[in-house]
């Protein structure tokens, strides 16, 4: 499937060619603004992790900071936060973890902070109940 060309406005956001670039074909610029402005932002990736007993336990998605992604970043402390510019200028230069080189294994994350409420979809609906 061929990706359209964009029209060219002369002048191009770095938001913009994150989003163009066909790895990271996320549609940033629907996050809302008032988010965006705010330095609520880390990135992720897909790695392996283990419980505290040490057993295997399938992929987490595992925050990173945005300015060293080698640290984990923690969803309570802003101290490891970074901007939304910040986290979009640093995500294609995020390793993947061995197990999972794909891609869409990574991407930015934001920490639900300063009154606001976040609900999590991922695979809603897909599963299928047993009754």
């Amino acid at each position: 499937m061929q990706r359209e060309a964009p029209a060219s406005t002369g002048e191009t956001s770095l938001l913009t060619r994150v989003s163009e670039r066909p790895a990271f074909s996320y549609l940033f610029s629907n996050f809302p603004a008032e988010l965006r402005d705010s330095k609520f932002w880390v990135l992720w990736r897909m790695e392996d992790t283990k419980d505290k007993s040490g057993k295997e336990r399938k992929k987490a998605k595992a925050p990173k900071r945005v300015s060293n992604p080698k640290i984990g970043a923690d969803h309570g402390d802003p101290a490891t936060w970074s901007t939304f510019q910040e986290a979009i200028a640093a995500l294609p230069n995020l390793p993947a973890f061995p197990t999972y080189p794909a891609v869409d294994q990574r991407g930015i994350g934001c920490c639900i902070a300063g009154g606001y409420v976040g609900v999590d979809l991922d695979d809603a609906g897909m599963k299928a109940s047993k009754s």
